[in-house]
Protein backbone atom coordinates (compact mmCIF):
# COMPACT_ATOMS: atom_id res chain seq x y z
CA UNK A 1 0.00 0.00 0.00
CA UNK A 2 2.65 2.54 0.65
CA UNK A 3 4.36 1.81 -2.84
CA UNK A 4 1.09 2.86 -4.14
CA UNK A 5 0.63 6.28 -2.16
CA UNK A 6 4.08 7.28 -3.23
CA UNK A 7 2.81 6.28 -7.37
CA UNK A 8 -0.13 8.55 -7.04
CA UNK A 9 2.20 11.24 -5.48
CA UNK A 10 4.24 11.12 -8.34
CA UNK A 11 1.68 11.20 -11.03
CA UNK A 12 0.40 13.65 -9.42
CA UNK A 13 2.97 15.97 -9.73
CA UNK A 14 3.24 15.11 -13.12
CA UNK A 15 -0.57 16.20 -14.05
CA UNK A 16 0.48 19.38 -12.28
CA UNK A 17 3.23 20.12 -14.54
CA UNK A 18 1.29 19.46 -17.42
CA UNK A 19 -0.82 22.48 -16.35
CA UNK A 20 1.83 24.59 -15.13
CA UNK A 21 2.65 28.37 -15.97
CA UNK A 22 5.46 29.16 -16.61
CA UNK A 23 6.45 32.40 -14.16
CA UNK A 24 9.56 32.79 -11.70
CA UNK A 25 9.21 30.50 -8.67
CA UNK A 26 5.93 28.75 -9.94
CA UNK A 27 7.22 25.53 -7.98
CA UNK A 28 7.86 25.04 -4.54
CA UNK A 29 9.14 21.98 -3.49
CA UNK A 30 10.04 20.54 -0.39
CA UNK A 31 10.19 18.42 3.06
CA UNK A 32 9.10 18.73 6.57
CA UNK A 33 8.78 17.71 9.96
CA UNK A 34 6.35 17.67 12.99
CA UNK A 35 3.86 16.36 15.56
CA UNK A 36 0.69 14.75 15.06
CA UNK A 37 -2.62 14.00 17.61
CA UNK A 38 -5.36 12.31 18.00
CA UNK A 39 -9.13 12.73 18.65
CA UNK A 40 -11.44 9.83 19.10
CA UNK A 41 -12.93 7.20 21.54
CA UNK A 42 -9.67 6.80 23.66
CA UNK A 43 -9.00 10.77 23.36
CA UNK A 44 -8.90 12.31 27.07
CA UNK A 45 -11.28 15.08 26.00
CA UNK A 46 -14.26 15.51 23.97
CA UNK A 47 -14.45 19.49 23.46
CA UNK A 48 -12.44 20.41 20.47
CA UNK A 49 -10.87 23.28 22.25
CA UNK A 50 -9.13 21.37 24.62
CA UNK A 51 -8.17 19.39 21.56
CA UNK A 52 -6.27 22.30 20.13
CA UNK A 53 -4.86 23.14 23.53
CA UNK A 54 -3.63 20.11 24.30
CA UNK A 55 -2.48 19.41 20.60
CA UNK A 56 0.13 22.59 21.46
CA UNK A 57 1.38 21.38 24.25
CA UNK A 58 4.73 19.41 21.78
CA UNK A 59 3.86 15.72 23.74
CA UNK A 60 2.69 14.29 20.60
CA UNK A 61 4.18 12.09 18.03
CA UNK A 62 6.65 12.60 15.30
CA UNK A 63 5.51 13.09 11.67
CA UNK A 64 7.22 14.18 8.12
CA UNK A 65 5.78 15.57 4.78
CA UNK A 66 6.51 15.77 1.23
CA UNK A 67 5.15 17.91 -0.58
CA UNK A 68 5.06 19.85 -4.21
CA UNK A 69 2.90 23.28 -5.04
CA UNK A 70 2.16 25.16 -7.75
CA UNK A 71 1.40 28.47 -7.99
CA UNK A 72 -1.92 29.01 -9.90
CA UNK A 73 -2.14 32.50 -9.45
CA UNK A 74 -1.38 35.14 -7.18
CA UNK A 75 -1.82 34.06 -3.50
CA UNK A 76 -3.65 30.49 -5.04
CA UNK A 77 -1.53 27.28 -5.39
CA UNK A 78 -2.37 23.47 -5.62
CA UNK A 79 -0.23 21.14 -3.39
CA UNK A 80 0.17 17.69 -3.93
CA UNK A 81 1.75 16.00 -0.26
CA UNK A 82 2.85 12.29 1.15
CA UNK A 83 2.73 12.52 5.02
CA UNK A 84 3.34 9.42 7.14
CA UNK A 85 3.20 9.20 10.99
CA UNK A 86 2.09 8.28 14.66
CA UNK A 87 -0.68 8.25 16.66
CA UNK A 88 -1.50 6.60 20.15
CA UNK A 89 -4.21 6.54 22.51
CA UNK A 90 -4.08 4.67 26.37
CA UNK A 91 -6.79 4.88 28.73
CA UNK A 92 -4.60 4.13 31.66
CA UNK A 93 -2.68 7.35 31.71
CA UNK A 94 -4.38 9.00 33.93
CA UNK A 95 -6.22 7.45 37.03
CA UNK A 96 -9.22 9.96 37.35
CA UNK A 97 -9.80 9.36 33.57
CA UNK A 98 -13.73 8.29 33.33
CA UNK A 99 -12.89 5.22 31.33
CA UNK A 100 -9.63 3.75 32.62
CA UNK A 101 -10.56 0.70 33.74
CA UNK A 102 -11.57 0.28 30.03
CA UNK A 103 -7.90 -0.14 29.77
CA UNK A 104 -7.54 -0.09 25.79
CA UNK A 105 -4.79 1.54 24.06
CA UNK A 106 -3.43 1.43 20.70
CA UNK A 107 -0.81 2.98 18.53
CA UNK A 108 -1.47 3.65 14.66
CA UNK A 109 1.03 3.91 11.62
CA UNK A 110 -1.13 6.17 9.13
CA UNK A 111 -0.21 6.98 5.95
CA UNK A 112 -1.42 10.11 3.54
CA UNK A 113 -1.90 11.25 0.68
CA UNK A 114 -3.24 14.73 0.06
CA UNK A 115 -4.54 17.09 -2.49
CA UNK A 116 -5.61 20.47 -1.20
CA UNK A 117 -6.03 23.83 -2.47
CA UNK A 118 -4.17 27.41 -0.40
CA UNK A 119 -5.40 30.46 -0.46
CA UNK A 120 -2.98 33.13 0.22
CA UNK A 121 -2.62 36.73 1.38
CA UNK A 122 0.38 37.72 -1.10
CA UNK A 123 -2.21 37.84 -3.90
CA UNK A 124 -0.58 41.38 -4.84
CA UNK A 125 -3.88 42.64 -3.37
CA UNK A 126 -3.55 42.48 0.59
CA UNK A 127 0.09 41.89 0.54
CA UNK A 128 2.81 41.65 -2.24
CA UNK A 129 3.53 38.43 -4.06
CA UNK A 130 7.68 39.21 -2.90
CA UNK A 131 6.59 39.74 0.64
CA UNK A 132 8.39 38.07 3.40
CA UNK A 133 5.23 36.82 5.25
CA UNK A 134 2.42 35.38 4.54
CA UNK A 135 -0.88 34.28 6.17
CA UNK A 136 -2.61 31.22 4.67
CA UNK A 137 -5.50 28.88 4.47
CA UNK A 138 -5.96 25.18 3.03
CA UNK A 139 -8.77 23.00 2.24
CA UNK A 140 -8.15 19.46 0.81
CA UNK A 141 -8.90 16.25 0.62
CA UNK A 142 -7.00 12.61 0.21
CA UNK A 143 -6.66 9.12 1.33
CA UNK A 144 -5.19 7.66 4.35
CA UNK A 145 -3.89 3.85 5.05
CA UNK A 146 -3.58 2.59 9.02
CA UNK A 147 -2.27 0.07 10.38
CA UNK A 148 -3.33 -0.82 14.39
CA UNK A 149 -0.77 -2.16 17.01
CA UNK A 150 -1.56 -2.28 20.99
CA UNK A 151 0.33 -3.49 24.18
CA UNK A 152 -1.14 -6.24 25.48
CA UNK A 153 1.65 -8.47 26.55
CA UNK A 154 4.61 -7.84 29.51
CA UNK A 155 7.99 -8.44 28.70
CA UNK A 156 7.52 -12.21 29.20
CA UNK A 157 5.00 -12.50 27.09
CA UNK A 158 2.09 -12.61 29.19
CA UNK A 159 -0.98 -10.66 29.03
CA UNK A 160 -1.38 -7.99 31.29
CA UNK A 161 -3.28 -8.50 34.75
CA UNK A 162 -6.16 -5.96 34.89
CA UNK A 163 -8.05 -6.49 38.02
CA UNK A 164 -4.58 -6.18 40.04
CA UNK A 165 -4.28 -2.34 41.21
CA UNK A 166 -0.90 -1.67 39.75
CA UNK A 167 -0.12 -2.16 36.50
CA UNK A 168 2.46 -0.88 34.46
CA UNK A 169 3.23 -1.30 30.77
CA UNK A 170 6.44 -1.49 29.26
CA UNK A 171 4.95 1.02 26.18
CA UNK A 172 6.06 -1.64 23.38
CA UNK A 173 3.43 -1.41 21.30
CA UNK A 174 3.92 -5.50 19.98
CA UNK A 175 0.44 -6.75 18.72
CA UNK A 176 -0.52 -6.40 15.57
CA UNK A 177 -4.92 -5.91 15.83
CA UNK A 178 -5.92 -4.64 12.89
CA UNK A 179 -9.03 -6.30 11.57
CA UNK A 180 -8.59 -9.30 14.09
CA UNK A 181 -12.11 -8.91 15.18
CA UNK A 182 -11.90 -7.22 18.63
CA UNK A 183 -14.85 -5.27 17.73
CA UNK A 184 -18.14 -6.19 17.61
CA UNK A 185 -18.13 -4.07 14.13
CA UNK A 186 -16.41 -6.78 12.73
CA UNK A 187 -14.08 -5.82 9.34
CA UNK A 188 -13.75 -2.32 8.56
CA UNK A 189 -11.86 -0.80 5.33
CA UNK A 190 -8.06 0.39 5.71
CA UNK A 191 -7.93 2.98 3.23
CA UNK A 192 -10.05 5.40 3.97
CA UNK A 193 -11.00 8.72 2.42
CA UNK A 194 -10.18 12.04 4.81
CA UNK A 195 -10.81 15.53 4.32
CA UNK A 196 -8.93 18.47 5.93
CA UNK A 197 -8.53 22.19 6.87
CA UNK A 198 -5.95 24.46 7.82
CA UNK A 199 -4.12 27.12 8.20
CA UNK A 200 -0.19 28.49 8.26
CA UNK A 201 2.97 31.48 7.55
CA UNK A 202 4.49 31.41 4.64
CA UNK A 203 8.55 32.95 5.31
CA UNK A 204 10.35 33.80 2.45
CA UNK A 205 14.31 34.39 2.87
CA UNK A 206 17.26 34.32 0.36
CA UNK A 207 15.11 34.99 -2.41
CA UNK A 208 14.15 31.03 -3.48
CA UNK A 209 13.75 29.89 0.39
CA UNK A 210 10.29 29.07 1.78
CA UNK A 211 9.32 28.15 5.50
CA UNK A 212 6.00 26.82 6.34
CA UNK A 213 4.29 26.33 9.59
CA UNK A 214 0.63 24.99 8.77
CA UNK A 215 -1.59 23.17 10.91
CA UNK A 216 -3.85 20.53 9.36
CA UNK A 217 -7.26 19.28 11.07
CA UNK A 218 -8.13 16.42 9.90
CA UNK A 219 -11.44 14.45 9.60
CA UNK A 220 -11.90 10.65 8.20
CA UNK A 221 -14.11 8.71 7.43
CA UNK A 222 -14.17 5.44 10.13
CA UNK A 223 -14.17 5.48 13.73
CA UNK A 224 -11.57 2.45 13.86
CA UNK A 225 -8.02 4.12 13.76
CA UNK A 226 -8.47 2.98 17.55
CA UNK A 227 -10.11 -0.55 16.91
CA UNK A 228 -12.95 0.85 18.85
CA UNK A 229 -15.96 1.74 17.21
CA UNK A 230 -19.33 0.18 18.69
CA UNK A 231 -20.57 0.83 22.14
CA UNK A 232 -21.44 -3.01 23.02
CA UNK A 233 -18.59 -5.70 23.44
CA UNK A 234 -18.86 -9.27 21.50
CA UNK A 235 -20.84 -11.79 23.39
CA UNK A 236 -17.95 -14.44 22.02
CA UNK A 237 -14.55 -14.48 21.10
CA UNK A 238 -13.00 -16.59 18.23
CA UNK A 239 -9.14 -16.03 20.42
CA UNK A 240 -7.74 -15.42 23.75
CA UNK A 241 -6.03 -12.73 21.67
CA UNK A 242 -9.33 -11.06 19.83
CA UNK A 243 -11.08 -11.38 23.68
CA UNK A 244 -8.58 -9.62 25.50
CA UNK A 245 -7.95 -7.13 23.02
CA UNK A 246 -11.17 -6.51 23.11
CA UNK A 247 -12.40 -6.22 26.54
CA UNK A 248 -8.85 -6.19 28.62
CA UNK A 249 -10.34 -5.68 31.70
CA UNK A 250 -13.33 -8.07 32.50
CA UNK A 251 -14.23 -6.27 35.51
CA UNK A 252 -14.96 -3.22 33.25
CA UNK A 253 -18.99 -2.76 33.05
CA UNK A 254 -19.09 0.52 30.75
CA UNK A 255 -19.24 1.17 27.10
CA UNK A 256 -16.33 0.17 24.77
CA UNK A 257 -16.63 2.98 22.72
CA UNK A 258 -17.64 7.27 23.82
CA UNK A 259 -21.56 7.47 23.11
CA UNK A 260 -20.48 10.71 20.80
CA UNK A 261 -21.08 8.55 17.11
CA UNK A 262 -18.21 10.58 15.90
CA UNK A 263 -15.30 9.65 13.64
CA UNK A 264 -11.79 9.48 14.29
CA UNK A 265 -9.81 12.42 13.47
CA UNK A 266 -6.05 13.59 13.83
CA UNK A 267 -4.03 17.20 14.04
CA UNK A 268 -0.99 17.72 12.54
CA UNK A 269 1.74 20.57 12.49
CA UNK A 270 4.53 20.61 10.41
CA UNK A 271 7.33 22.95 10.22
CA UNK A 272 8.39 22.45 6.16
CA UNK A 273 11.52 23.73 3.98
CA UNK A 274 10.73 24.58 0.40
CA UNK A 275 12.63 25.98 -2.39
CA UNK A 276 11.21 27.65 -5.21
CA UNK A 277 11.77 26.61 -9.03
CA UNK A 278 10.76 27.26 -11.79
CA UNK A 279 11.48 29.62 -15.70
CA UNK A 280 13.36 32.67 -14.63
CA UNK A 281 11.66 36.13 -16.07
CA UNK A 282 13.34 37.72 -18.68
CA UNK A 283 13.38 41.47 -19.31
CA UNK A 284 10.74 42.45 -21.64
CA UNK A 285 10.60 45.60 -24.15
CA UNK A 286 7.62 45.28 -26.82
CA UNK A 287 8.78 46.15 -30.53
CA UNK A 288 6.71 48.80 -32.25
CA UNK A 289 5.11 47.68 -35.78
CA UNK A 290 4.62 50.59 -38.64
CA UNK A 291 2.02 50.03 -41.86
CA UNK A 292 4.14 49.25 -44.92
CA UNK A 293 2.85 52.28 -46.38
CA UNK A 294 4.81 54.55 -43.96
CA UNK A 295 8.16 53.88 -45.56
CA UNK A 296 6.62 53.35 -49.10
CA UNK A 297 6.89 56.30 -51.01
CA UNK A 298 4.26 56.81 -53.59
CA UNK A 299 3.75 59.83 -56.10
CA UNK A 300 0.05 61.02 -55.89
CA UNK A 301 0.05 64.02 -57.81
CA UNK A 302 -0.43 62.57 -61.11
CA UNK A 303 -2.45 59.42 -61.67
CA UNK A 304 -0.09 57.77 -65.05
CA UNK A 305 2.71 57.97 -62.68
CA UNK A 306 4.50 54.49 -61.25
CA UNK A 307 5.27 53.56 -57.51
CA UNK A 308 8.46 54.06 -56.87
CA UNK A 309 9.30 53.28 -53.40
CA UNK A 310 12.49 53.92 -51.82
CA UNK A 311 14.88 52.69 -49.02
CA UNK A 312 13.70 52.40 -45.33
CA UNK A 313 15.00 55.74 -43.59
CA UNK A 314 17.00 55.05 -40.53
CA UNK A 315 15.52 56.32 -37.60
CA UNK A 316 16.41 57.36 -34.05
CA UNK A 317 13.95 58.25 -32.26
CA UNK A 318 11.58 59.54 -35.04
CA UNK A 319 13.88 62.67 -36.11
CA UNK A 320 14.63 61.49 -39.84
CA UNK A 321 10.85 61.29 -40.74
CA UNK A 322 10.18 63.06 -43.80
CA UNK A 323 8.01 65.81 -44.13
CA UNK A 324 6.55 65.03 -47.19
CA UNK A 325 5.56 61.90 -45.96
CA UNK A 326 3.44 62.47 -43.61
CA UNK A 327 1.81 65.33 -45.85
CA UNK A 328 1.08 62.40 -47.94
CA UNK A 329 -0.61 60.04 -45.59
CA UNK A 330 -2.95 62.80 -43.92
CA UNK A 331 -4.18 63.70 -47.52
CA UNK A 332 -5.19 59.58 -47.69
CA UNK A 333 -6.50 59.78 -44.21
CA UNK A 334 -9.08 62.31 -45.00
CA UNK A 335 -10.28 60.78 -48.49
CA UNK A 336 -10.87 57.62 -46.42
CA UNK A 337 -12.72 59.86 -43.76
CA UNK A 338 -14.89 61.48 -46.01
CA UNK A 339 -15.90 58.06 -47.67
CA UNK A 340 -16.85 56.76 -44.33
CA UNK A 341 -19.28 60.11 -43.47
CA UNK A 342 -20.59 59.47 -47.32
CA UNK A 343 -21.36 55.95 -46.18
CA UNK A 344 -22.51 56.69 -42.53
CA UNK A 345 -25.23 59.45 -44.28
CA UNK A 346 -26.95 57.44 -46.41
CA UNK A 347 -27.19 54.79 -43.60
CA UNK A 348 -28.88 57.69 -41.66
CA UNK A 349 -31.16 58.72 -44.54
CA UNK A 350 -32.91 55.46 -44.98
CA UNK A 351 -36.50 54.56 -43.37
CA UNK A 352 -36.88 52.56 -40.14
CA UNK A 353 -38.85 49.60 -40.59
CA UNK A 354 -41.56 49.75 -37.66
CA UNK A 355 -41.78 45.93 -36.17
CA UNK A 356 -45.50 44.80 -36.61
CA UNK A 357 -47.50 45.51 -33.44
CA UNK A 358 -49.11 42.46 -32.28
CA UNK A 359 -51.86 42.22 -29.74
CA UNK A 360 -50.19 40.94 -26.53
CA UNK A 361 -52.79 37.96 -25.51
CA UNK A 362 -55.29 38.56 -22.36
CA UNK A 363 -54.08 36.30 -19.32
CA UNK A 364 -57.12 35.27 -16.64
CA UNK A 365 -56.22 37.72 -13.55
CA UNK A 366 -56.83 37.82 -9.85
CA UNK A 367 -58.94 39.61 -8.47
CA UNK A 368 -58.00 42.61 -6.51
CA UNK A 369 -57.29 41.88 -2.50
CA UNK A 370 -56.81 38.32 -3.36
CA UNK A 371 -55.02 36.08 -1.40
CA UNK A 372 -54.99 32.66 -1.57
CA UNK A 373 -55.32 30.25 1.20
CA UNK A 374 -52.34 28.78 3.17
CA UNK A 375 -52.12 24.80 3.18
CA UNK A 376 -52.25 23.58 6.29
CA UNK A 377 -50.04 19.92 7.01
CA UNK A 378 -51.36 17.64 9.62
CA UNK A 379 -50.13 14.87 8.38
CA UNK A 380 -46.29 14.78 10.34
CA UNK A 381 -45.88 12.76 12.98
CA UNK A 382 -44.58 15.88 15.18
CA UNK A 383 -47.96 17.34 14.85
CA UNK A 384 -50.07 14.26 15.75
CA UNK A 385 -48.18 13.52 18.97
CA UNK A 386 -48.67 17.29 20.38
CA UNK A 387 -52.23 17.03 19.52
CA UNK A 388 -52.56 13.97 21.52
CA UNK A 389 -50.38 15.57 24.17
CA UNK A 390 -52.36 18.70 24.50
CA UNK A 391 -55.78 16.26 24.50
CA UNK A 392 -54.34 14.44 27.16
CA UNK A 393 -53.28 17.83 29.16
CA UNK A 394 -57.45 18.70 28.74
CA UNK A 395 -58.55 15.77 30.17
CA UNK A 396 -55.99 15.59 33.17
CA UNK A 397 -57.62 19.76 33.64
CA UNK A 398 -61.11 18.47 33.91
CA UNK A 399 -60.52 15.36 35.71
CA UNK A 400 -58.35 18.11 38.70
CA UNK A 401 -61.54 20.01 38.41
CA UNK A 402 -64.14 17.34 38.84
CA UNK A 403 -61.71 16.06 42.00
CA UNK A 404 -59.73 18.88 43.34
CA UNK A 405 -59.49 16.98 46.76
CA UNK A 406 -57.42 14.54 45.01
CA UNK A 407 -53.56 15.43 44.84
CA UNK A 408 -52.04 14.70 41.16
CA UNK A 409 -50.32 11.43 40.88
CA UNK A 410 -47.05 11.64 38.53
CA UNK A 411 -47.07 9.17 36.08
CA UNK A 412 -44.26 7.61 37.42
CA UNK A 413 -45.18 4.98 39.93
CA UNK A 414 -41.64 5.11 41.28
CA UNK A 415 -41.46 8.68 42.07
CA UNK A 416 -44.85 8.57 44.03
CA UNK A 417 -43.19 6.04 45.86
CA UNK A 418 -40.17 7.73 46.65
CA UNK A 419 -42.91 10.38 47.63
CA UNK A 420 -45.02 8.02 49.64
CA UNK A 421 -42.84 5.89 52.17
CA UNK A 422 -46.26 3.66 53.17
CA UNK A 423 -46.67 2.74 49.59
CA UNK A 424 -43.57 0.22 48.30
CA UNK A 425 -42.97 -1.50 45.21
CA UNK A 426 -40.16 -3.01 43.77
CA UNK A 427 -39.69 -1.76 40.34
CA UNK A 428 -37.48 -5.22 39.25
CA UNK A 429 -38.73 -7.93 42.19
CA UNK A 430 -35.04 -9.33 41.15
CA UNK A 431 -33.64 -6.83 43.17
CA UNK A 432 -33.71 -7.13 46.86
CA UNK A 433 -34.47 -4.32 48.87
CA UNK A 434 -32.20 -2.95 51.84
CA UNK A 435 -34.00 -3.99 55.16
CA UNK A 436 -32.04 -1.14 57.20
CA UNK A 437 -34.39 1.51 58.53
CA UNK A 438 -31.97 4.05 57.57
CA UNK A 439 -31.93 3.31 54.02
CA UNK A 440 -34.53 4.48 52.03
CA UNK A 441 -37.72 1.44 50.46
CA UNK A 442 -38.08 3.20 47.43
CA UNK A 443 -36.20 3.84 44.64
CA UNK A 444 -35.18 8.06 43.73
CA UNK A 445 -35.55 9.60 40.32
CA UNK A 446 -33.17 12.28 39.21
CA UNK A 447 -35.09 14.15 36.33
CA UNK A 448 -33.82 15.97 33.32
CA UNK A 449 -35.06 18.36 30.83
CA UNK A 450 -35.36 17.70 27.55
CA UNK A 451 -32.22 17.11 25.50
CA UNK A 452 -30.11 18.21 28.61
CA UNK A 453 -27.15 16.18 30.46
CA UNK A 454 -27.54 18.99 33.54
CA UNK A 455 -28.35 18.15 36.99
CA UNK A 456 -30.97 20.64 38.11
CA UNK A 457 -30.90 22.31 42.13
CA UNK A 458 -33.80 20.48 43.07
CA UNK A 459 -32.06 16.81 41.93
CA UNK A 460 -28.63 17.68 43.05
CA UNK A 461 -30.44 18.10 47.04
CA UNK A 462 -31.62 14.19 46.04
CA UNK A 463 -27.82 13.50 45.43
CA UNK A 464 -26.69 14.97 48.07
CA UNK A 465 -29.08 13.23 50.50
CA UNK A 466 -28.19 9.91 48.49
CA UNK A 467 -24.12 10.68 49.21
CA UNK A 468 -25.09 11.19 52.74
CA UNK A 469 -26.65 7.74 53.07
CA UNK A 470 -23.88 5.69 51.49
CA UNK A 471 -21.44 7.20 53.19
CA UNK A 472 -22.35 5.82 56.57
CA UNK A 473 -23.44 2.70 55.16
CA UNK A 474 -20.46 1.42 52.68
CA UNK A 475 -21.80 -1.85 52.25
CA UNK A 476 -25.05 -0.72 51.26
CA UNK A 477 -24.60 -0.36 46.97
CA UNK A 478 -27.54 1.11 44.46
CA UNK A 479 -28.13 0.56 40.94
CA UNK A 480 -28.33 3.74 38.40
CA UNK A 481 -30.87 2.57 35.83
CA UNK A 482 -31.30 4.58 32.94
CA UNK A 483 -34.90 5.80 31.13
CA UNK A 484 -35.07 7.71 28.23
CA UNK A 485 -37.76 9.72 26.20
CA UNK A 486 -40.23 7.63 23.63
CA UNK A 487 -40.36 10.09 21.09
CA UNK A 488 -37.01 11.06 18.70
CA UNK A 489 -34.48 9.29 17.41
CA UNK A 490 -34.21 6.08 19.00
CA UNK A 491 -30.24 5.79 18.76
CA UNK A 492 -29.40 9.12 20.04
CA UNK A 493 -32.22 8.70 22.77
CA UNK A 494 -30.10 5.28 24.01
CA UNK A 495 -27.13 7.12 23.96
CA UNK A 496 -28.32 10.24 25.90
CA UNK A 497 -29.40 8.15 29.05
CA UNK A 498 -26.45 6.27 29.25
CA UNK A 499 -24.92 9.91 29.10
CA UNK A 500 -27.45 10.97 32.12
CA UNK A 501 -26.32 7.54 34.12
CA UNK A 502 -22.81 8.72 33.82
CA UNK A 503 -23.49 11.85 34.69
CA UNK A 504 -25.27 10.83 38.23
CA UNK A 505 -22.17 8.59 38.70
CA UNK A 506 -19.94 10.70 38.60
CA UNK A 507 -21.47 13.40 40.61
CA UNK A 508 -21.77 10.95 43.31
CA UNK A 509 -18.47 9.89 43.15
CA UNK A 510 -16.15 13.49 42.44
CA UNK A 511 -19.17 15.76 44.48
CA UNK A 512 -20.17 13.43 47.35
CA UNK A 513 -17.41 10.61 47.92
CA UNK A 514 -18.80 7.84 47.10
CA UNK A 515 -16.78 4.83 46.47
CA UNK A 516 -17.35 3.39 42.81
CA UNK A 517 -17.86 -0.57 44.31
CA UNK A 518 -21.03 1.08 45.84
CA UNK A 519 -22.64 1.95 42.49
CA UNK A 520 -23.99 -0.71 39.43
CA UNK A 521 -25.09 1.02 36.73
CA UNK A 522 -27.43 -0.15 34.12
CA UNK A 523 -27.27 2.37 31.19
CA UNK A 524 -30.94 1.94 29.35
CA UNK A 525 -33.75 0.03 30.71
CA UNK A 526 -36.28 -1.29 27.88
CA UNK A 527 -39.59 0.70 28.13
CA UNK A 528 -40.10 3.83 29.49
CA UNK A 529 -42.45 3.99 32.24
CA UNK A 530 -44.97 6.61 30.99
CA UNK A 531 -45.78 5.00 27.32
CA UNK A 532 -48.93 6.93 27.45
CA UNK A 533 -47.75 9.85 27.55
CA UNK A 534 -44.48 9.77 24.74
CA UNK A 535 -42.46 13.10 26.03
CA UNK A 536 -43.47 12.96 29.69
CA UNK A 537 -40.34 14.68 31.79
CA UNK A 538 -40.73 11.36 34.13
CA UNK A 539 -39.07 9.52 30.65
CA UNK A 540 -36.56 11.49 30.84
CA UNK A 541 -34.89 10.26 34.20
CA UNK A 542 -32.29 8.04 36.16
CA UNK A 543 -33.82 5.19 39.27
CA UNK A 544 -31.25 5.21 41.57
CA UNK A 545 -32.59 1.45 43.60
CA UNK A 546 -31.33 0.65 46.88
CA UNK A 547 -29.49 -3.65 46.81
CA UNK A 548 -27.79 -5.54 49.00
Amino acid sequence: MKKHLISLFILGICSLTAYAQQDEFGWRIGGGMGYISYWGDLSNTDQLGSVFKNHYRFEDRRTFQLSAERRLRPGFYAMLSYQQGTITGNDRVDTSYLYYDRALNFETKLRDIHFSLVLGADNDRLLSSNFFIAPYLSLGAGLTHFNIAADLKDANGNFYNYQETAIVQDGVFETNITNIGSDIYGQYVELIPNFSAGFGLRFRFLRRFFLHLQTNFHYTLTDHLDDVGELEFRNEYDSPLQEFAGKPNPNYEGPRAKPNNRKDMYLSTIASLRIGLGRKREGFKAPIFYTTDRYNKTDYTNSSSTNTTKEEPKRTNGSNVNTGDILVENKKLKQELAEMNTRLNELENKPTPTPPTTTPPVYWQLPPNYYPPLPTYTNSIQDTLLQQLNALNQRLDKLEQQNPSTPPQSPNPSINQSLNPSVHQSPNPSVHQSLNPSIPQSPTSILFTQNSLVVQTTELEKLKEIGAILKDNPQQKIQLKGYKAAIGNDYYNRKLSHKRVEVVRDRLINAFLVSQDQIQMVPLAKHPTNSEDLNSKANRRVDIIWID
